[in-house]
């Protein structure tokens, strides 16, 4: 969506040509570009090219009522517009559903990055909790090995001491 021709921009200007109004804006701190999301937790080459396309087949996307590029360009030609609508309709109704998938971690995709994988299941609580009582648990046997060798030199220099003390017979 920071593509100037079928980005936000694209869709302002759109809606200027159209309607004759300017359109309501929208702060950028409010857009989400759902494809930079995406790619940002699965990696570039989490689906071939055309990633729209691929992202449809792998996630339930192919709606009976999606056209392609050129297919839409034919219903504006031939005024269908209703086919047109129901095309743009399905299509807005996917990115909701992709961005709901994205917000749980179930985006289907063909490269799995199991880096982030590793991630999540890293940052879940139980497994954190746990990295924690592991690292106690660690630091306490540390210090008993510390402690009982440090008792153990005492006990040997204390024996090398009555040893030396001990007259020669």
């Amino acid at each position: 969506m920071s593509n100037i021709n079928y980005g936000f921009e694209a869709l302002i200007h759109r809606y200027k040509v159209l309607s004759g109004v300017d359109g309501k804006r929208i702060p950028d701190s409010r857009k989400y570009n759902l494809s930079s999301l995406i790619l940002s937790i699965y990696g570039k080459g989490c689906v071939e090219h055309p990633r729209m396309a691929s992202f449809m087949k792998l996630n339930d996307g192919e709606h009976r009522d999606n056209l392609a590029g050129k297919e839409e360009v034919d219903a504006f030609a031939a005024k269908e517009y209703v086919k047109l609508h129901k095309s743009t309709m399905s299509k807005a109704y996917w990115f909701q559903h992709m961005y709901y998938l994205l917000q749980k971690n179930k985006v289907n995709v063909h490269n799995k990055n199991w880096g982030n994988k590793v991630n999540t299941f890293l940052e879940r609580p139980t497994v954190k909790a746990l990295g924690f009582v592991a690292v106690v648990f660690s630091l306490f046997q540390a210090a008993q090995i510390g402690y009982s060798t440090l008792e153990l030199e005492e006990k040997n220099d204390s024996k090398a001491q009555e040893q030396t003390k001990k007259p020669i017979r």
